[in-house]
């Protein structure tokens, strides 16, 4: 699925989540959002943050099928202005446990909190210990914050 040239304006939360809901797939994989892109859009005027990428839950940082995981998702060239105007603890963009997600060339501005969160989460040594969390091999690039 691709969004491109998309507006996202006057929101009451966060505008865009991937892979945050396993009822949301009607594929019946659970979390499982593959091939995701996000690009060339604009996302303003929100009361929480812009996109969220993965979920929180035990499926999304310890996933029983490699098909459940999130993978794969690309945020680019996207301008985000006036976020998380209500909800003041959210990033603009929050990536918790995803594999491949690569978020390039995004210019972020007017927010309380920070533009982008890549990684969050801490169940590793808690949940599962002996066994990686999803999050793996995501990579941030040619961004620009102004707060």
């Amino acid at each position: 699925m691709t969004f491109d040239r998309a507006e996202f304006t006057q929101l009451g939360q966060v505008a865009l989540g991937i892979g945050n809901n396993p009822e949301a797939n009607d594929s019946g994989v659970g979390y499982g959002a593959a091939g995701v892109e996000v690009r060339r859009s604009r996302f303003g005027q929100l009361a929480g943050g812009v996109i969220m990428v993965g979920g929180i839950l035990p499926d999304a940082h310890h996933p029983p099928r490699p098909e459940m995981g999130v993978r794969n998702v690309v945020i680019a060239d996207n301008r985000i202005e006036t976020v998380s105007q209500d909800y003041k603890e959210q990033a603009a963009i929050l990536v918790t446990y995803a594999a491949g997600t690569v978020v390039t060339h995004y210019d972020v501005s007017d927010g309380p909190y920070d533009g982008i969160d890549i990684g969050w989460g801490w169940v590793d040594a808690v949940v599962q210990p002996a066994r990686p969390a999803a999050a793996r091999c995501a990579a941030g690039a040619g961004n620009r914050g102004h707060f």
